[in-house]
């Protein structure tokens, strides 16, 4: 690994020229046989597999340059000064470790370090990671002296995007050492203890893992869809200053692909006849390829909870109705505001997490400041409230009377309140604000006509009864005992005197002819007398009322 920033801690190196040697003393036949065998037959490690000190792997690690190729790194004790250093790496097909290389002490070459040597293999075609290797040392050409233990590097097996979470997935074995030789294959204990991310070379921050885990979600910012290539790198430290070892994995591409929509807005929110919210979302002109979803709420900065979402694949723009009666909600009760998500599909279902969101849209509101009724005036003052994002609107109130029939133009271009006559009416009055959006050159979407909701302001139907009248007196309308309506007419009406034994003097069914204070056209005596009333009220209901008059002379 020839990195310059990578300098790895450790003793200087001096190479002293001295051989050790055996010395021979006399020894029993036993001692002799043994003696016999450590010269003839090749060494095996010391101490059940465990390295020698005159020689250590210290790390296998893939090329960041070439995927093809693997680096070592390994030392040597200074005592050495001759002898050969035999690569063993693992070939898959024959499931055996074959030597690849031998190279004589003073032909091994330095690391940029200064501290280790330094060793390139370019990999055949046919040996797939990971790679495995394991060092020897031939001290005196008789075979190998000691063995290292086997080093694997990093296997990143599979790397897979969440297209919702944004986030990598990545499947990976870890670096491992192996002693050698011996038939358990008993791993000994990595000196890595972080592992950190390189997404097309570039470094992340270091990420601490399980060491008994080879999976991990990673949730890293990337800039747009395109071909990543991904690699993990293990490091004894995440502090590159302290940092003695790494190791680099194999790579892994992978291509993410996604469409960014480049619009989503709600054009207009239009209250309907049955009180329903009926919008126009325009989306991205490739539709077809985002989920969108409608939200609602009463407070344009929060609040907003979805109500439905636009059927895909559709037109565009697309129409939503929020039915507001199904949901026990009342279009009457608040402006309401609408916004609309766009979000992106993985595996044909929108993800959570919307990727677009539109300004909210409001609702044309109206609702009655005040509402007056005395002495024959009825009156109401209407205000309303519209919070469009874009188009510019005029409005005009309409109006209804009754429930049946159409909304007739009263009043046009309000820019305020407004306050409508009643007086003249006996009937319920519905009222509701059009809003006519002014058209935008080179814009399709726009003139659109919207409506508020309904405001009904009902008729409260007022019966005047007198307690006194005179028939001879200056003021018209003293001189009979009627009951005033208001104006209103009932439908059925019935007025019956009595006089104080209980004899019918007088009776009517017509509202307007009143009691003049005779009987058969004699004059009743002054006194009090007894009416009763019977009739329908603006709702069709029979009323009846009963009461006494003063007829005065």
């Amino acid at each position: 690994m020839k990195r310059p920033n990578d300098r790895i801690s450790g003793q200087s190196r001096s190479l002293p020229r001295l051989k050790p040697f055996l010395p021979i003393r006399l020894l029993n036949l036993t001692a002799m046989f043994a003696l016999m065998l450590w010269v003839v037959l090749p060494k095996v490690a010391v101490g059940q597999g465990a390295e020698d000190d005159r020689i250590e792997l210290i790390q296998v690690s893939v090329s960041e340059a070439d995927d093809r190729m693997v680096e070592i790194l390994f030392r040597l004790d200074e005592s050495i000064t001759t002898g050969s250093v035999l690569f063993h790496r693992y070939d898959p097909q024959g499931d055996v470790y074959e030597e690849i290389d031998e190279l004589e002490v003073e032909d091994l070459e330095m690391d940029d370090s200064g501290l280790y040597f330094y060793y390139q293999d370019n990999i055949p075609d046919g040996v797939d990671p990971p790679f495995k290797y394991y060092l020897a040392f031939d001290e005196d050409g008789m075979g190998a002296d000691v063995w290292t233990y086997r080093h694997q590097t990093i296997l990143l097996r599979d790397v897979g995007f969440d297209l919702c979470n944004g986030s990598f997935e990545l499947e990976w074995d870890h670096y491992t050492v192996l002693e050698k030789p011996g038939p358990s294959d008993d791993i000994i204990p990595a000196f890595f203890s972080h592992y950190r991310i390189l997404l097309n070379g570039e470094e992340f921050d270091v990420v601490a893992f399980d060491a008994d885990s080879g999976t991990q979600t990673l949730f890293l910012d990337i800039p747009g869809p395109g071909i990543y290539a991904i690699r993990l790198e293990a490091v004894d430290d995440p502090d590159p200053d302290h940092r003695t070892r790494f190791s680099l994995s194999n790579l892994q591409q992978t291509e993410i692909e996604w469409d960014i929509p480049r619009d989503v807005a709600i054009d207009y929110v239009s209250i309907n006849e049955a009180g329903d919210a009926e919008m126009m979302i325009r989306g991205d002109e490739q539709h077809e390829e985002f989920a969108y979803r409608v939200f609602r709420s009463d407070n344009p900065d929060g609040g907003f909870e979805q109500v439905g979402e636009v059927p895909r694949p559709g037109n565009n723009p697309f129409e939503f109705l929020d039915d507001l009666s199904a949901q026990d909600v009342d279009a009457g009760d608040n402006i309401w505001y609408y916004r609309a998500e766009a979000a992106l599909i993985q595996d044909d279902e929108p993800c959570e997490e919307a990727i677009l969101i539109s300004d909210p849209e409001s609702s044309l509101y109206l609702f009655v400041e005040q509402e007056r009724q005395e002495a024959g005036i009825r009156e109401v003052t209407l205000g309303f409230n519209h919070l469009p994002l874009d188009a510019l609107y005029r409005y005009d109130i309409a109006r209804r009377i009754g429930e049946e029939g159409d909304f007739e133009i009263i009043v046009s271009d309000v820019t305020g309140s407004h306050v409508a006559n009643l007086s003249d009416l006996s009937e319920d009055v519905y009222f509701r604000v059009v809003g006519e959006a002014e058209p935008v050159p080179g814009e399709p979407n726009n003139g659109w006509e919207i409506f508020s909701n309904i405001v009904q302001v009902r008729f409260e139907l007022e019966v005047s009864i007198p307690n006194a009248f005179r028939p001879d007196s200056d003021i018209e309308v003293n001189q009979r005992f009627m009951p005033d309506f208001g104006g209103f007419v009932p439908e059925r009406y019935r007025l019956v005197i009595f006089d104080r034994h209980g004899l019918e003097v007088f009776s009517t069914g017509n509202i307007d002819d009143g009691w003049d204070g005779s009987r058969g056209g004699s004059p009743m005596p002054e006194g009090a007398y007894q009416y009763h009333l019977r009739y329908t009220d603006a709702g069709g209901e029979l009323q009846e009322e009963k009461g006494i008059v003063y007829l005065v002379r």
